[in-house]
């Protein structure tokens, strides 16, 4: 029967079988992903149960067994903020509002060099907060604490990509850098010093700047059931669509002697 239906309707079947192909190769994609989230938030629940790091080697010593050693550790760091150097990320979303991803708001992640009382620095994901959806150039005003302080957070190697076209450079909006993507890299030679840690630290726990941090211990995951089940539902689609069309085609056609 299959073989008839295929001889019957060549293009549909063909136009299936790429169907197929792309929804079988975002399901593989999907799982992926999910399997790699469940190993990252198993490696973050082992690596922040251990104690906090208090100093961290020098910019010079770091390795790729670094990332391997301290990815997620806990750090309780002293030092003061670099203001002037700050970058908002947009388009991100805050993974501890309970909503599903498409339904929360955007907003934006607001990136600031921390100067160590070592002289090192690193870069600080202070935390999210939500962007006006009536005005789009109101850029919130989230100064940071002034003076020397304590942060308290956890090791991370690096901020999700966006896709961005090559016009879509870091821009001014009313003082603040506002970018897609961040590139520890980019702002070197700015700073006071090139002593500067090729990871970030993610900020934890509540602040009087009224930014939305994730909880010490909690790990945000991205959810890619829905895109799962979406792929998995086109896929039936697909494939039941050319079936059933082709037994009905079939039906009203005599078999070819």
């Amino acid at each position: 029967m299959i073989p008839r239906i295929i001889s019957t309707r060549p293009f549909i079947s063909l136009a299936t079988v790429i169907a197929v192909g792309i929804c079988v190769f975002f399901i593989h994609a999907k799982e992926t992903q999910i399997k790699d989230g469940k190993f990252k938030a198993l490696q973050f629940t082992e690596r922040n149960a251990l104690p906090a790091l208090t100093t961290l080697p020098t910019p010079i010593d770091y390795t790729a067994a670094f990332a391997g050693k301290w990815l997620y550790r806990k750090v309780n760091l002293e030092g003061e903020f670099l203001p002037d150097h700050e970058v908002y990320l947009e388009n991100r979303i805050s993974g501890d509002i309970p909503k599903p991803n498409s339904k929360k708001p955007s907003g934006f992640h607001i990136m600031m060099p921390f100067l160590l009382n070592t002289g090192q620095i690193v870069w600080v994901n202070r935390g999210w907060v939500k962007r006006d959806s009536i005005n789009r150039q109101n850029i919130p005003e989230v100064p940071p604490v002034p003076g020397k302080q304590k942060i308290t957070g956890y090791i991370s190697l690096g901020q999700k990509s966006i896709f961005e076209m090559p016009s879509e450079a870091p821009h001014i909006i009313n003082g603040h850098v506002v970018a897609l993507n961040f590139y520890l890299h980019d702002d070197k030679k700015d700073l006071p010093n090139r002593n500067v840690y090729p990871f970030l630290i993610t900020q934890t726990g509540k602040g009087s700047d009224s930014l939305i941090r994730p909880e010490e211990g909690f790990y945000y995951t991205l959810s890619y059931a829905f895109d799962l089940r979406t792929w998995w539902f086109t896929l039936i689609i697909a494939v039941s669509f050319w079936f059933i069309s082709g037994l009905v085609q079939m039906r009203g056609k005599p078999p070819r002697l």
